[in-house]
């Protein structure tokens, strides 16, 4: 099987992983989505999964439990998102969770890792629309649980630039 076959051949590659025999995982965009494909040391592809969601980090363990990161707009407001889901070393999604926050500009997912729990980070940059009062950006780290449905386990802001006046 063609690696560019399964993606569409027009389609772009933005990360990778690999587990502990070297199998390696590869995070790439589809015209409505990602496809994550699975291939082992001599390239033959093992498995590819589909999801609708615009992820852009991953991250796999030894086992292949492969964790994603993406940043986004929820439909038809004002919210900019963080989403990350989980998928097995089968191929199966575990769970995809989504963190909404409030914003009028932009949420960018900049990094991610996993911690001691498998619980996963996700760090990235929040901007705020600069205007004549100025403007502020904010790092963001959200936390997710590696159990259940992946949900917010907690939400931290640290500004890093702010020229706005009160």
């Amino acid at each position: 099987q063609n690696l560019l076959d399964d993606f569409g051949g027009f389609d772009y590659a933005h990360d990778m992983g690999k587990d502990s025999i070297y199998n390696i995982y590869v995070l790439g965009e589809k015209a409505y989505g990602v496809n994550v494909s699975k291939m082992d040391s001599i390239g033959s592809i093992l498995w590819t999964t589909h999801s609708d969601k615009r992820y852009r980090k991953c991250i796999t363990q030894n086992d292949g439990t492969t964790f994603l990161a993406a940043s986004g707009e929820a439909y038809n407001t004002n919210y900019k998102i963080f989403q990350v889901g989980k998928i097995n070393g089968a191929g199966t999604f575990s769970f995809e969770s989504t963190a909404t926050q409030e914003t009028d500009y932009a949420l960018t997912v900049g990094s991610m890792n996993v911690d001691n729990n498998n619980d996963v980070i996700v760090a990235g940059e929040r901007r705020y629309k600069q205007n004549q009062t100025g403007a502020r950006i904010a790092m963001v780290v959200d936390k997710f649980s590696n159990s259940g449905s992946g949900s917010l386990s907690w939400h931290r802001e640290i500004p890093i630039h702010d020229t706005t006046t009160n």
